[in-house]
């Protein structure tokens, strides 16, 4: 049964996360890709990566590309600490955004608070982005209590179940999380992002996406002067499957078509 990964989508992004029915067997794949021009700019690149998921449940959070985020020491205490380091692509509600690198610092949602005296502890701050752009934290827990776990093993683990279900508002997107080192009281917002102000150390953790390149087809230029190309391959069986248009130079519309079929 053929069903549509993309219609008519104009940029870069991911198509959203289908699961296949593992108990047929499938693994031969199919796929058919093409694209209508819109405007002046002819399409000179057209990239597209065939993806798939082995988890055992569909643990897409979103992220299509790596997040590119990083704890901004610059700003001092003026409430500027997280930064868009570099470029990434991310889904809300299926839709695709993109977060372009960034100098200037966002702040934390809140007054977080890691370690509350002598003593090195850990406490873990989850880092979300919405629709427009806007970096958003949350913590397990109150977000103003005091963490102070023994280890940033036990750290990560308070703050894992964040990610998942309702634990955040679905309008935004899982980006990573923030591993603090503190031997005194740290207040995000008003204390230091440098080893300063009761923080020992601090690590950013990028998520990722579980879905990896099964295949990657470029457009070749006959490809491009048909608008259009067919390709199959064999041997893969992933639990869910997504297609990413990876690069488009030019003016179109992209349309895709999955044809799963039982190799017996």
């Amino acid at each position: 049964m053929a069903f549509r990964l993309f219609d008519k989508v104009s940029s870069v992004g991911a198509s959203r996360p289908v699961k296949l029915n593992l108990d047929v067997g499938v693994k031969d794949h199919t796929i058919h890709v093409s694209y209508e021009p819109t405007g002046v700019a002819a399409v000179s690149a057209l990239i597209v990566n065939f993806q798939g998921s082995w988890t055992d449940k569909d643990a897409h959070t979103g992220i299509v590309t790596p997040a590119g985020l990083l704890a901004a020491s610059s700003g001092g205490h003026s409430g500027v600490y997280l930064a868009i380091g570099s470029s990434f692509n991310y889904l809300i509600q299926d839709v695709n955004y993109s977060a372009s690198a960034a100098t200037a610092g966002q702040a934390f949602s809140a007054a977080h608070v890691i370690g509350a005296g002598a003593g090195n502890v850990y406490g873990a701050i989850n880092v979300y982005i919405d629709s427009a752009g806007t970096l958003h934290t949350l913590v397990p827990g109150s977000q103003t209590g005091v963490q102070a776990y023994a280890s940033a093993v036990l750290a990560q683990a308070a703050a894992a179940d964040w990610v998942v279900g309702s634990s955040y508002p679905q309008t935004w997107c899982p980006v990573g999380r923030l591993i603090i080192e503190a031997n005194a009281a740290w207040t995000a917002n008003t204390s230091n992002m440098t080893p300063t102000s009761g923080l020992v150390a601090v690590q950013f953790i990028s998520f990722t996406s579980t879905f990896k390149d099964i295949q990657v087809y470029p457009f070749s230029a006959t490809d491009l002067a048909n608008m259009g190309a067919m390709f199959s391959f064999k041997g893969s069986n992933p639990k869910f499957i997504r297609l990413f248009l990876s690069a488009l130079t030019g003016s179109a519309v992209v349309s895709a078509r999955y044809m799963p079929e039982d190799s017996g």
